[in-house]
């Protein structure tokens, strides 16, 4: 029982100083070893005690941030995602019990295969896939173009393996050695190279960020609407002797219906007018049903100079038990949702659609229009739902949030990063606007640019390159992850069938 607690232990202490904001990627490439060896000749209850266990100290030291949002959450969070590490390793056990030590070699199949299993359902949290340790490694990451950051997962994975059978066995321990330092030397030249060739794109567009710092606490109060909107207003007023085409604010700067009030809708065109700049903001919107029932919705709005219309776009990947209750209309859900909602568990409505800004120049003789994506918070992290704005025209993405429901932990520092690959895989830059940050420029390449402090009034202005190409990534998605759980399929298959013949 010792050895199973110290190697877990070890495990979620790898795992929380690998992923931002400590920045020790490198401990990621020995982050399954504790596990394998937690694994091996286990029998099957040992197999789901000791995963189990694993997993509970892998999310415990790297999503703690949870509690500071929701203290039920996290406790339910905590029970909930270990039971991920069970299918890893029951999985992991089938091939054991019958393939031997060989079946170390499916581990980076079925490692991946969890990883895009935690990004389906309601329930989805895809949010510490192995492949997000590497931010800070940027030759290693330019392949994600292809395979997105699943390819990066199975990448460290494959290392894993190398150096749990470099210790594990004596003989060829040479080759073995070889093929991890190719498994390093390989991605790091080709990435290098596509990097220097990788060139500014010709038209750009000047974007300012507005990171207002408000308190979440306060922001959702009523008699701080005015407040809040006059923060924002004058920062943004900083902003323009830089005459940025676009003024961004974050996720809910307007935290009430904007459409719908007659006073603000006015404020807001004035000041676009007045400023000659489109303003992208978060707020609330609804939609009414023919039954004349309502819906509400976690909403982007944009409001250009001299044009009346109100672009929107409402949010589709929506937070579990925090945005939403999942499955709702389903037993057990809908007799717990009205309790879930004294809780203070949002309900917001799913969005239906894909929808692309359109916004233009400051003046007539400024050409340049551009079609922008805003991914919605916890939007940003879905690699799939990110690309089909740029699938459906995006010449640059913006991400608006507020991940001040974090507190001062690990939480912004790891959402921040996970746009870096959002940046790669589809080859746009990222303007990214928090309430109270982190809030940066990224570039097609995954470089950050101009990264504000968290906790901190700051606004930011860049020109963001636009670009029309479309990556492997953005055409087809995650094509490498499928063919990944293809394979695994087919593996289990052809197991099951070799045993029985």
């Amino acid at each position: 029982m010792r050895k199973t607690l110290a190697l877990s232990l070890l495990l979620g202490i790898m795992a929380g100083l690998a992923f931002p904001p400590i920045n020790l990627g490198f401990l990621a490439y020995g982050i399954l070893i504790p596990l394998l060896f937690l694994l091996d000749q286990a029998g099957l209850k040992q197999t789901i005690g000791r995963s189990y266990l694993a997993g509970l100290f892998y999310f415990l030291f790297t999503v703690f941030w949870i509690s500071w949002a929701t203290v039920p959450g996290f406790f339910g969070a905590l029970f909930v995602l270990p039971l991920y590490f069970i299918i890893f390793s029951t999985l992991y056990y089938f091939f054991r019990t019958r393939l031997g030590f060989a079946a170390i070699f499916t581990v980076p199949f079925i490692w991946v295969g969890v990883e895009y299993l935690l990004s389906l359902s309601e329930f989805c949290f895809p949010w510490v896939y192995l492949g997000y340790t590497q931010t800070h490694f940027l030759p290693l990451l330019q392949y994600a173009d292809v395979t997105g950051v699943y390819g990066v997962s199975f990448w460290v994975a494959v290392i894993n393996i190398c150096l749990f059978i470099f210790g594990k066995r004596t003989e060829k321990r040479r080759l073995i050695a070889l093929v991890t330092l190719a498994l390093f030397a390989v991605p790091g030249i080709f990435g290098w190279a596509k990097m220097q060739l990788l060139k500014p794109s010709e038209e750009s567009t000047r974007i300012a960020l507005i990171q207002g710092n408000v308190s979440v606490h306060e922001k959702w109060q009523g008699q701080y609407k005015l407040n809040n909107f006059q923060r924002y207003k004058s920062l943004s007023k900083t902003a323009l002797a830089q005459e940025p085409n676009l003024i961004v604010w974050p996720e809910t700067a307007l935290p009430f219906h904007l459409r719908g009030d007659p006073r603000y809708n006015r404020a807001m065109h004035h000041f676009a007018d007045s400023a000659n700049a489109a303003i992208l903001t978060g707020a609330i919107d609804y939609s009414f049903n023919m039954d004349g029932s309502y819906e509400h919705y976690n909403a982007a709005l944009a409001f250009r100079p001299f044009k009346q219309d109100i672009q929107h776009y409402h949010k589709q990947k929506l937070a579990p038990f925090s945005e939403r209750v999942p499955y709702k209309h389903y037993f057990p859900f809908n007799v717990l949702k009205d309790l879930l909602y004294d809780l203070g568990i949002g309900d917001y409505s799913i969005g239906k659609e894909i929808i692309n800004f359109k916004f233009g120049g400051r003046s007539s003789a400024d050409s340049t229009t551009f079609d922008a994506g805003v991914a919605i918070c916890y939007e940003s992290v879905f690699p799939d739902h990110v690309r089909r704005f740029v699938k459906s025209g995006a010449n640059a993405l913006i991400v608006i949030t507020n991940d001040g429901w974090f507190g001062p932990t690990n939480g912004p520092f790891q959402h921040k990063q996970m746009a870096v690959f959002r940046a790669i895989e589809n080859r746009r830059a990222i303007a990214r606007c928090a309430n109270t940050g982190i809030s940066c420029f990224i570039d097609p390449a995954g470089r950050v640019r101009q990264q504000t402090r968290l906790n901190r009034e700051a606004v930011i202005v860049d020109d963001v390159q636009l670009r029309d190409s479309l990556t492997f990534y953005a055409k087809y998605g995650n094509v490498f992850a499928q063919l990944v759980v293809g394979l695994l399929a087919i593996a289990v298959i052809v197991t099951i069938i070799k045993r029985k013949v």
